[in-house]
C-alpha cells in the first residue's frame, strides 16, 4: 500500500526511512528493493490500486510502475500517465490463465488528473466492463478482482462493499478478494 518510486529530485539515502525520500504514514514511498523482497517471498502479482497510489503524485505512480516492470512483478489497478487505460494484468501457471482486476475506493483526496488509478466506485462501469470482457479479450480462465476498500479496523464489510462485490461476481468475476481494513473481515 504505497509507492515504490525511488528518489525524486533528492539523492537516494539508501535503504533507510529518511522521511524525505522514503517514509511511511501519511505519505508512503518504499525503496524499490521491496519489489525484490516480494518476489523472493514468491509473490508474483500485486495490486497497485490503493489510497496511497498517488502519495508521490503522478510521477511517483509512473516510477512505481517502471520499477515493477523492470523487476518483472505483475501488477494491476494503475497505469502510467502516458499509457492507455488497461488497468489489469494476466498471469499464467500450469496452462491456466488468470485475469487480475484491481481498484481502489479513493486516492486520499489527491487529484488523479491523469486517471492513473482505477476507482472501484468512481469508475464502477469501467471496472464491470473489464470484468465482463476480460475472458474473451485475453482468453483467461478466471477473473480475480482485488478491490482496495473497507472501513479500517472493522470486522465486517460495509453494505456498499458487499453490494459491489456481488456486482463484480454477477459480471463474471471468479472471486473478489478485498484489502485495506487492516483486519480480517
Amino acid at each position: 500500500e504505497g509507492t515504490a518510486a525511488g528518489g525524486r529530485q533528492v539523492a537516494d539515502p539508501g535503504l533507510r526511512f529518511d522521511k524525505v525520500v522514503y517514509g511511511s504514514y501519511p505519505a508512503f514511498n518504499y525503496h524499490p528493493s521491496l519489489i525484490d523482497g516480494l518476489k523472493d517471498l514468491g509473490i508474483d502479482f500485486v495490486s497497485t490500486a490503493n489510497n496511497h497510489a498517488l502519495d508521490r503524485g503522478s510521477v511517483g505512480a509512473d516510477k512505481t510502475i517502471d520499477n515493477m516492470r523492470a523487476k518483472g512483478l505483475a501488477f494491476a489497478g494503475t497505469r502510467r500517465s502516458t499509457e492507455d487505460e488497461k488497468y489489469y494484468a494476466v498471469s499464467e501457471a500450469n496452462g491456466i490463465r488468470v485475469g487480475w482486476v484491481s481498484c481502489s475506493f479513493s486516492t486520499n483526496g489527491i487529484p488523479d488528473k491523469k486517471k492513473q488509478v482505477l476507482l472501484c466506485y468512481g469508475d464502477k462501469a469501467k471496472v464491470l466492463d473489464i470484468v465482463k470482457t476480460l475472458p474473451a479479450k485475453e482468453r483467461v480462465d478466471a477473473v480475480i478482482v482485488t478491490p482496495h476498500w473497507g472501513n479500517e479496523y472493522q470486522n465486517s464489510p460495509a453494505a456498499a462493499e458487499k453490494a459491489l462485490g456481488r456486482e463484480f461476481l454477477n459480471a463474471g468475476a471468479t472471486a473478489v478478494l478485498g484489502g485495506h481494513p487492516h483486519v480480517l473481515q
